[in-house]
């Protein structure tokens, strides 16, 4: 199945509770990036970055550009 990079995000990340806990950002924020067609605002793509890079999890920037694949 292919994800969108907001989606990518918040499933490799548990969810959209879990997500915005770990990036600090509302619920409601999170989820929006959903709705906007699926894309993950600039403004955040470092703070994903920076916290994928912290706790070794597979986002990159490729992830938050394109989307990705999963199983």
């Amino acid at each position: 199945m292919f994800l969108k990079p907001a989606e990518y995000v918040i499933h490799t990340l548990g969810g959209v509770r879990p997500a915005a806990r770990e990036l600090g950002y509302s619920p409601s924020a999170v989820s929006r990036w959903r709705t906007t067609g699926g894309d993950v605002p600039t403004r955040a793509r470092r703070i994903i970055l920076d916290y994928a890079k912290r706790n070794r999890v597979n986002i990159t920037a490729d992830h938050l550009q394109y989307g990705a694949k999963v199983k």
